[in-house]
């Protein structure tokens, strides 16, 4: 079982625990365990390899992974709006935008079609802004490593150097020694 985290439009970033091998068999568990809607009409793209899965028999990474899902342009047109009545149109412009729908038929498929557009922008946004914080996020424990490092070596240095005066020391006191001893 790994983790596998999750970033989509729909709500904020979640995690899942699986064992699923194939894009195809994840879809089914993101549609369940995650409560991704549509997942078969969303963009998917394994963050550190930039794979995109769009194969259902594509194989996923083997250990934990971050998935990013990305709305389409596709999407809009994956529904075909032009075949929907004009009830239907309305209450998914009711539905999906929250105002009243517009009067012909056409400005409600307009309507949708920015919806969509809209809505996979923001999608975008949010996963470049995740993006742009695990480069901060990471940018930070670098230079706290850096730093640690930075200490440690210098702690390294004046080990180094008291023990190079304890030698020199110790030759002192031997060479003091057999001189004492020549001396007598």
């Amino acid at each position: 079982m790994r983790k596998i985290k999750v970033i989509s439009g729909q709500g904020s970033p979640r995690s899942i625990e699986s064992d699923a091998t194939s894009w195809g068999a994840l879809k089914l568990e993101l549609s369940t365990k995650a409560s991704i809607e549509n997942v078969g009409s969303l963009k998917a793209v394994v963050s550190d390899t930039k794979v995109t899965l769009e194969d259902d028999a594509a194989l996923l990474p083997t250990g934990n992974f971050t998935l990013f899902l990305f709305t389409t342009k596709k999407m809009a047109s994956g529904i075909d709006l032009s075949k929907k009545s004009f009830g239907e149109l309305g209450k998914l412009c009711t539905k999906a935008t929250g105002v009243p729908a517009p009067a012909t038929k056409a400005e409600r498929i307009t309507l949708l079609e920015k919806w969509f557009e809209d809505k996979a922008d923001a999608t975008n946004e949010e996963i470049k802004e995740y993006i742009n914080q695990t480069i901060a996020t990471a940018s930070d424990a670098i230079d706290e490593i850096v730093g640690t490092l930075e200490k440690a070596k210098a702690e390294l240095d004046e080990v180094k150097e008291n023990v190079d005066q304890m030698v020199e020391s110790d030759s002192d006191i031997a060479e003091y020694k057999k001189m004492q001893q020549t001396i007598r």
